[in-house]
């Protein structure tokens, strides 16, 4: 998730980054200025100011069609960063609160990585095999298989 930002309205609003917690980034923009400057904050490595940014999305816009998806980003922040504990939280909030999101699948399998990192390695294998059992075919269903074949191998 490196790179350098390819949209114009983020690169203006970068200067409001400096505000307050809890003022968009973009005071004029809506749903889908505000999720994409965050998004493209995330893919240009800032995550604690994209962390920050889906957050404040998440305040002003709880109802968007993109709030899902910041939900998953927002708790891709913290797992990059390697807080898996408050990732787990963030990823559980996908599950409970979109549970028709097309993230649900990978969020759950991102709750099993949390568990691995975290060595709850019975919830982890709970979490992967849902993946593996409820999303057949999918990409995340294909890398919760692999990682508790690891699994297998690393703890017998």
């Amino acid at each position: 998730l490196t790179g350098e930002s390819n949209s114009a309205v983020a690169d203006d609003a970068v200067v409001s980054m400096a505000s307050p917690i809890f003022e968009l980034p973009i005071p004029a923009g809506d749903d889908r200025d505000n999720y994409n400057f965050a998004y493209d904050l995330l893919k240009g490595g800032r995550y604690s100011d994209s962390r920050i940014a889906f957050i404040q999305f998440l305040e002003a816009f709880p109802i968007s069609p993109y709030a899902d998806n910041a939900q998953y980003w927002l708790a891709e922040t913290r797992y990059v960063q390697q807080d898996f504990s408050a990732a787990l939280s963030e990823f559980e909030k996908v599950v409970n609160i979109y549970p028709n999101s097309g993230q649900v699948a990978g969020a759950v399998l991102k709750i099993g990585y949390c568990y691995y990192e975290l060595q709850r390695w019975d919830d982890a294998r709970i979490a992967l095999e849902r993946v593996v059992r409820e999303y057949p075919d999918t990409t995340p269903a294909i890398l919760a298989a692999q990682r508790l074949e690891r699994m297998s191998e690393e703890r017998g």
